[in-house]
């Protein structure tokens, strides 16, 4: 992740948590550990451009559960984007 970010890489999280929210995994403890991976990864001098998470069930048909693109549309729409460099 070093080597992409020193090469001019933006990094990003994109994730769904189906069960997020509900009482057998509510927010708060996905909260926590979120937060330790952003910092365990900025102690290694790694900082995430933007980072998306769709809390939604895959039943529920929303744009932002992947493979749909509703979390990160914005984002990619904001800046012109390299595609023949983006692994």
């Amino acid at each position: 992740m070093a080597r992409f970010k020193s090469a001019g890489y933006d990094l990003v999280v994109v994730t769904n948590q189906g069960g997020l929210g509900l009482p057998s995994y509510p927010r708060e403890p996905f909260e926590r550990v979120d937060a330790f991976l952003h910092a365990l990864l900025a102690s290694q001098g790694i900082e995430l451009a933007a980072n998306f998470v769709c809390p939604h069930p895959p039943e529920a048909g929303c744009a932002c559960r992947k493979p749909g693109i509703g979390l990160v549309r914005d984002f990619v729409n904001a800046a012109p984007i390299d595609r023949e460099r983006s692994p």
